[in-house]
């Protein structure tokens, strides 16, 4: 569950496969998001309020217009549930993380997959954009955390856990991810405007 940027708005994920917004000051049910086939879990507002991305056990990702409720675009690309959603700081992208070990960075205007973030050997539950929109992190079932490079698609730091967690070890210039950047896109430092 997540707050609209200016508060006034909730927005929860349910196990029916469905998303609900909500009046956060009064509790009112403003509207209920259909249109995913499984649980819906990880759910973000847009920077400006005007969007929300659910993510969902279906293997899909799915851009809703909140004042409206209109399903604007649906993502698939991602070979297991969706875990983690994100958009961008000036809300061009997103980004989604799997239980397929992956992260996608998606062009959110063309619906087009820009770049497959893969290193992790766990489920990728978490996922987060710098401000300057220029990094993304990505945190997994395998005990790390990583920074990636949007330009390069390159992992350039790991946080790895060491004994359960008693330790960590951060890695620099780590370089070991298999990035893929899909054919015929455009370089994410292109379409964030940097």
């Amino acid at each position: 569950m997540t707050f609209s940027p200016d508060s006034r708005q909730a927005l929860t994920g349910s196990y029916d496969g469905t998303a609900i917004l909500w009046e956060a000051h009064t509790g009112e049910k403003l509207r209920t998001l259909s249109g995913h086939t499984r649980a819906v879990s990880p759910v973000a507002f847009s920077p400006d309020g005007g969007q929300a991305l659910t993510g969902s056990f279906d293997q899909t990702a799915i851009l809703w217009d909140t004042r409206t409720g209109q399903n604007l675009r649906t993502f698939s690309g991602h070979t297991n549930g969706v875990m983690s959603v994100a958009f961008s700081p000036d809300g061009r992208q997103a980004l989604t993380g799997s239980l397929d070990n992956t992260a996608i960075l998606w062009d959110l205007r063309t619906g087009q997959k820009l770049r497959t973030l893969a290193a992790h050997t766990g489920s990728v539950n978490s996922v987060a954009f710098s401000r300057d929109n220029r990094h993304v992190l990505t945190g997994a079932d395998d005990g790390s955390g990583r920074v990636w490079d949007l330009a390069t698609g390159e992992d350039i730091a790991a946080l790895i856990s060491l004994d359960g967690g008693k330790d960590w070890l951060w890695l620099i210039g780590t370089g070991s991810s298999t990035a893929r950047k899909e054919a015929g896109s455009r370089s994410p430092s292109a379409s964030a405007g940097g």
